[in-house]
């Protein structure tokens, strides 16, 4: 004021001070002064206009964090880590309390992170991330979010919302340092991966529309790294199944050509010599004739990988008696069983459906070679059909190995085989993937139940024409 006095000029200032209202709230200000002067244009006194820049000031923090949170997210491909780091960096900016949760591989919704403002840490003890599973059926909340997808702001917290909440909101609610809720969803891809929620205390602002807004765009951010996170470990664990894929495909394709090499050459060799071809020799011819076969599966299940990678793998539509075509492969097969006894039980009278007679004999071939490898000398494979309603279910028991109970959501994924397998039988793990993809191009699908040690049941269900079921099997 003195400078303005003494030099007699217009001064700006900004966010130089902090004012406080009646109702004793500081808000910042900016503003300027100007000279009074009287009829001689002599400097008597200032005037000062203030003008309230809470919103102005809002908006630069507010894109500050953006930025912030921008530089985080990016810092590491490492999601879990990231989305640890921006609850820390939001409590307690922009809100006292903040949790993420993200949709798991079952039913329940888990909550990956936990993070509270300095001022809730007596209140709340113990580590800032927590795991616990939320019901994904709660009609409010971080559940209800993630399911309707939209952004759901509660001013107050009533009794049925509080219901809906986990332990640790309930008692932070109950001391009265958790009045307001917002919860925003995880999105990217049209999916919902989880929902970041945050509270604020009964001495705080409560949630407005703009604080909507902000936190959808912080969602939004969040959920692209999170997606891009997952996609790179995607694109790893890929390159790493190929990596490995090619190793095991090498190994496998170079074993039978070794042996039908040999006792090509070993036939060859007598022949040249006009010597007669004995029983050691027909023997030989005999692994031949396998090990090409055995070649020829291998060839086939990589050229229908590749024919489903590009979309090409097709199917050709015209009647199949399955009566027929299971007890024929039955009947084809289980001579070349000399370690198995394979036995079979199907219906009489013809089932009849719409798909391919030779893919549906891949089908089954894949399983019973499958059954017969991962099964020990002089067991019995059974191979059943029967018709439930419209469909036909065709299943093959074998008593081998069996698979351990957190493999089977994965046994018919590519490339993929059970622990317990890869360590005593080869292969490729490209099989089942193919199996469960012809099955699927026939409207229908396959099951498996099983037990490490215990054997395996696979089931292959598959839509029939509605005049060709027969009956309800018992």
């Amino acid at each position: 004021m003195d400078y303005v006095l003494e030099a007699g000029v217009v001064l700006e200032f900004d966010n130089q001070a902090l004012a406080v209202s009646r109702q004793g709230q500081h808000f910042p200000i900016s503003g300027s002064c100007a000279p009074i002067r009287d009829e001689q244009s002599a400097v008597v006194g200032v005037v000062f206009v203030f003008r309230n820049i809470t919103e102005r000031v809002r908006a630069e923090q507010r894109l500050q964090l953006l930025a912030e949170t921008s530089q985080l997210l990016v810092a590491s491909l490492d999601y879990q880590e990231n989305l640890i780091g921006l609850a820390n960096l939001l409590t307690p900016d922009f809100a006292e309390w903040c949790t993420i949760d993200v949709v798991s591989n079952g039913p329940a919704i888990r909550r990956l992170v936990r993070a509270i403002g300095a001022s809730l840490h007596g209140a709340l003890r113990g580590d800032d991330t927590v795991e616990v599973e939320t019901d994904p059926q709660t009609v409010q909340g971080p559940a209800f979010v993630i399911r309707s997808g939209r952004a759901v702001l509660y001013p107050h917290i009533d009794n049925a919302l509080l219901a809906d909440l986990a332990d640790d909101q309930q008692k932070l609610h109950a001391q009265g340092l958790l009045e307001t809720l917002l919860c925003v969803p995880l999105m990217v891809r049209g999916g919902t991966l989880g929902s970041i929620s945050f509270g604020r205390t009964a001495n705080s602002k409560a949630f407005d529309d703009d604080d909507v807004v902000f936190a959808e765009e912080l969602a939004r951010r969040a959920a692209l790294a999170v997606d891009n996170a997952l996609l790179y470990r995607e694109a790893q664990e890929a390159i790493k199944a190929r990596d490995t894929f090619l190793s095991i495909a090498a190994h496998e394709l170079k074993t039978p050509l070794t042996s039908l090499l040999g006792y090509a050459d070993l036939v060859r060799r007598r022949t040249q010599a006009g010597l007669p071809i004995g029983e050691r020799e027909q023997r030989g011819l005999s692994v031949v004739v396998e090990q090409a076969r055995r070649l020829n599966r291998m060839v086939t299940s990589l050229l229908d990988l590749s024919r489903i990678q590009t979309g090409q793998l097709s199917i050709d539509q015209r009647p199949v008696d399955l009566s027929t075509l299971v007890r024929r492969i039955s009947e084809e097969v289980s001579p070349t069983l000399m370690m198995h006894t394979l036995v079979h039980a199907v219906p009489d009278e013809a089932v009849l459906m719409i798909g391919d007679e030779l893919r549906l004999e891949q089908v089954l071939q894949n399983l019973l070679q499958n059954a017969a490898k991962y099964s020990p000398h002089g067991s019995t494979i059974r191979l059943r059909m029967e018709v439930v309603d419209n469909w036909a279910c065709i299943s093959v028991a074998d008593q081998g190995l069996g698979i351990p109970n957190e493999a089977l959501p994965r046994i018919f994924n590519r490339f993929y085989r059970a622990p317990n397998a890869a360590q005593q039988v080869s292969g490729m793990g490209v099989g089942l993937f193919v199996v469960r993809q012809i099955v699927e191009l026939h409207g229908g699908r396959i099951e498996v139940q099983s037990k490490e040690g215990m054997g395996s049941t696979f089931f292959v269900w598959l839509p029939l024409q509605a005049e060709h079921a027969y009956g309800t099997a018992s």
